[in-house]
């Protein structure tokens, strides 16, 4: 089970940094969680051709987001890298990989038990459609704020889907 404090970590809170392209974002990302533990060595490559082949940037009303994540294998522990870009980086969408999305916010996903992939995206969906919790996001200064903030969303532990 997902526990709240299982989730968002502040050491995996990024504020207002800045990428010269989505390769070098998934680079930092992976090397930060691989020397944390969090990852096995290959979820670099896994990711970037896992987001090649399914493309995960969304546009709500006022922001683009992106989802990049891979499968289970690569993942030690459970975790979920929140990052506020100063500038924006282009991701394909989601269900339109022809349109792009100016990523503003990344959540990179690392979901240890599969079973729990669709209830954690379903989840990340509802957040990033609440305007109020989207505005606060891009407002707030204080990484344990917003660890606080995304933390709460997570209070219920994440369903379980079975595969039959």
């Amino acid at each position: 089970m997902y526990k709240k404090e299982e989730v968002f970590k502040r050491e995996l809170i990024w504020l207002d940094k800045s990428f010269q392209s989505q390769d070098q974002l998934f680079s930092e990302v992976s090397e930060k969680l691989y020397k944390e533990g969090y990852v096995k060595s290959d979820f670099y490559e896994a990711l970037k051709k896992r987001e090649k082949v399914y493309p995960t940037g969304l546009m709500t009303e006022k922001y683009g987001v992106a989802i990049p994540h891979t499968d289970a294998e690569y993942i030690n522990e459970a975790c979920i890298v929140f990052i506020r870009l100063s500038s924006p980086i282009v991701f394909e969408h989601m269900g339109e990989p022809e349109k792009k999305v100016k990523a503003h916010f990344v959540f990179v996903l690392g979901v240890k038990d599969p079973k729990k992939q669709v209830g954690v995206l379903s989840t990340l969906v509802q957040m990033i459609t609440d305007k109020e919790l989207m505005k606060k996001l891009d407002k707030m200064k204080s990484i344990i704020d917003i660890e606080r903030l995304l933390n709460s969303f997570f209070d219920e532990p994440v369903q379980e889907v079975s595969n039959g």
